[in-house]
């Protein structure tokens, strides 16, 4: 694949890894620093908890506004349903990780089929794997890098098939992590090296380097922290409010009730988990009134932004 040019509007569609516009802003980063003259957009579209299923409900609303020339997909860790690896129970193990596999496979190729219709260019890029073998305190999920390889050896299959183009993360992040440590304690979202590695391959594919890992850029910090805010909006009302027919007014008292009775403090959480649940909580309540004018927001500062170097 070539690079982007001039006038492309690119939307990233995923899960909480891409929800954490880490690895997208490396890349926005690396346009804005090497072809500051071509007006080139990014929107993130990741939605933490995101399934296939969950991105197309909200395709109409928060993929299609933009207008999107390129659709770039990365989806298969929360679709897998890795919790079931917890059950003692064989028999009722095997049927949940057997159920959840049928409804990716259904799922995943009616959004690519969406993504294809909007006329964008898709490309799919194969989730990033399971640490399993990365030292941590947290119980680990035994057998969850086979699970996430078989995700995104049917990624790889499928999109052959149909003759999407793919960007191969998941292969390339594993043989990253036999040298690095590039995940979190919870052996599922990447550092910010594993963001890094992420930015990398995806450059790669499109015949440019990223060069050496290096701290995130700080001109551009104001437009990632305003898209984590705005992509906050989608978690609270999938993964706590799960009303579609609630009003945002609704909505807002709904989740001021959650805060005011902390019910963000989960017993089957770790403390850090919490913490996101009642961050993503106030910021709703300040946000979700206001989203309209928060989207503008976040266009505005991309458009501001202007590299650099003597900003670093």
């Amino acid at each position: 694949m070539v690079r982007f040019k001039n006038g492309d509007r690119v939307c990233f569609i995923g899960d909480s890894i891409t929800a954490q516009n880490r690895y997208v802003a490396l890349i926005a980063d690396h346009y804005k620093t090497n072809f500051p003259q071509e007006d080139i957009k990014f929107f993130n579209c990741g939605i933490s908890g995101g399934t296939a299923s969950l991105l197309m409900k909200y395709f109409d609303e928060d993929v299609r506004p933009h207008k999107p020339t390129h659709i770039f997909i990365m989806l298969g860790v929360n679709d897998s349903n890795r919790d079931a690896l917890f059950l003692s129970n064989t028999k009722e193990r095997d049927m949940q990780l057997k159920k959840a596999y049928e409804n990716f496979k259904t799922n995943f190729s009616k959004l690519c089929q969406m993504a294809v219709t909007e006329g964008a260019e898709l490309t799919v890029l194969t989730p990033p794997p399971y640490a399993e073998y990365q030292p941590s305190e947290r119980e680990v999920h035994k057998g969850g890098f086979k699970l996430i390889f078989k995700y995104a050896d049917y990624i790889k299959n499928h999109c052959e098939e149909k003759g999407y183009r793919v960007f191969d993360i998941h292969t390339f992040i594993a043989e990253q992590t036999k040298t690095n440590i590039l995940y979190n304690d919870d052996r599922i979202h990447p550092n910010d090296l594993g963001h890094y590695y992420i930015a990398k391959c995806f450059l790669k594919n499109q015949g440019l380097e990223i060069g050496e890992f290096k701290d995130f850029p700080a001109y551009l910090e104001k437009w990632r922290q305003a898209v984590i805010s705005y992509r906050g909006i989608y978690a609270v009302e999938h993964m706590v409010i799960k009303d579609d027919a609630a009003t945002p007014k609704q909505k807002v008292e709904f989740i001021k009730n959650y805060l005011i009775n902390q019910k963000y403090l989960n017993p089957n959480r770790t403390e850090s988990v919490n913490l996101f649940f009642k961050k993503i909580a106030e910021e709703y309540v300040e946000n979700k009134l206001n989203q309209s004018e928060l989207y503008l927001q976040i266009d505005k500062f991309f458009d501001e932004t202007k590299y650099d170097r003597n900003e670093d």
